[in-house]
């Protein structure tokens, strides 16, 4: 009997609900760090430096990855805010539009709040309190202080804190629990108006991001100060999101509720299934050109198997060593050319010149109950105009990552209340 390999989901259900009698459902956009778009955006750099700088970044987080998963009992005991990301999401805090990381492995919203510390440059990527007449702190006495994973009491307010666990201080933020209207910036190119949720409990923090000074982010995990909690009832534990190619300037979609759910032909769905307070989806390995399939066995520490973390804010797909190693040879096999030595990121392992004759193997993610079938811009990218790579990479620490590089393309649907994860093959630049 083959083992079989498993993909953790960093998505489950709701720990904490707030009452509200609304049905909500409505997209939203998602702005890639690196699009024109973006207040990151450097219009000197070229693509490929920005490249480059991605990439680092990726690989840097499935580090992060692997440090916060390290210890079984302290990822159990601490809340999970990992939230450094590609994508950028428009909230409006009172009457103050910023920009968050939208971060599908937080337990938390977090908010960097004015301190002083932060110069002209953070405009519209921080929040004022003293400007909000809506703005609240937690007592130490509320009941969301008391539930809250890492808060504990500064007499009079309640404060959030993790760095007990096993995260540093650059990736994991703090700050004063704190309520205020939360306003969600609705797709421009659909009649749909802002969603407005009163009494939104977020991390009011006076630090700035790992990467991006003065930007907090909105959790999508399933811990009480997230946004997924809050209105989780509102769109029945079900949303999705349509991510465009990384060269494209068009921006991404997140859709919400009714308008989350991914149907109609060429869907396939998988089941998830609960481990601890996270989701897995089995993986019984990779198949190259129709090839032989590639089947790995790895000891986690919730249980024995592999996990991938499906997670949009880390590039590419992170196979743990061995596996890797399978896969690049099949491609290596397939592709039947010589491999250049490196490519300009120094980043990824296995590149070939390229040329438009050039023809990339099927590369299909054969999961139990269902194979996704990744098109060519999933499995490889060109690094510069004479250089192809393969679009995968190791995880030398045995963490392993289904990125974003992999979900372009895909409308990607989440539907926790039946348990399930559907993939559906979509041009995210022509989708609404």
């Amino acid at each position: 009997m083959p083992k079989h390999t498993f993909l953790i989901l960093l998505l489950p259900l709701s720990a904490f609900i707030l009452a509200q009698s609304q049905t909500l459902s409505f997209t939203a956009q998602l702005i890639h760090t690196d699009s024109p778009a973006s207040p990151f955006f450097n219009a000197s750099q070229t693509t490929l430096h920005r490249l480059t700088n991605a990439l680092q970044r990726s690989s840097d987080r499935v580090n992060r990855v692997k440090n916060l998963l390290s210890n079984a009992v302290k990822a159990f005991q601490s809340p999970l805010v990992y939230y450094n990301g590609d994508y950028l999401m428009r909230v409006t805090i009172g009457t103050t539009e910023i920009l968050l990381n939208v971060a599908l492995g937080s337990d938390i919203t977090w908010v960097p709040c004015l301190n002083g510390a932060c110069s002209q440059s953070c405009n519209g990527r921080i929040f004022d309190p003293t400007q909000s007449s809506t703005f609240k702190t937690l007592a130490c006495d509320a009941f969301r202080c008391q539930m809250t994973t890492g808060a504990s009491c500064s007499f009079p307010d309640c404060v959030f804190s993790c760095s007990s666990g096993s995260q540093g201080d650059t990736t994991c933020p703090s700050g004063v629990l704190s309520t205020d209207i939360f306003t969600l910036t609705t797709s421009s190119d659909q009649n749909q108006q802002p969603i407005r949720l009163p009494d939104t409990a977020f991390v009011c923090g006076n630090g700035v991001g790992y990467e991006y000074p003065g930007v907090g982010s909105v959790g999508l995990g399933h811990g009480s100060l997230s946004l997924l909690s809050r209105i989780y009832h509102l769109i029945d534990g079900k949303f999705s999101y349509c991510l465009v190619p990384y060269t494209s300037d068009q921006p991404s979609r997140m859709n919400f509720g009714l308008k989350g759910v991914v149907s109609g032909g060429g869907v396939v769905s998988l089941p998830l299934k609960p481990v601890a307070s996270r989701y897995i989806l089995q993986l019984n390995g990779v198949e190259v050109g129709g090839g032989v399939k590639l089947e790995y066995d790895y000891t986690f520490p919730f249980q024995s198997s592999t996990s991938l973390f499906i997670d949009p804010g880390i590039m590419f797909t992170h196979l743990p060593d061995s596996m890797y190693s399978q896969l690049e040879q099949q491609v290596r096999t397939a592709v039947r050319m010589e491999p250049v030595q490196s490519d300009n990121t120094q980043r990824l392992s296995l590149c070939y010149r390229y040329t438009p004759d050039f023809n990339p193997p099927l590369i299909t993610m054969q999961f139990v109950n269902g194979i996704v079938e990744l098109g060519t811009g999933n499995s490889f990218i060109r690094t510069s105009e004479d250089t192809i790579c393969l679009a995968f990479a190791p995880s030398s620490g045995g963490e392993a990552v289904y990125g974003s590089w992999q979900q372009m393309n895909f409308l990607v649907g989440y539907d926790l209340e039946n348990g399930s994860i559907s993939f559906k093959g979509t041009d995210c630049t022509q989708y609404q």
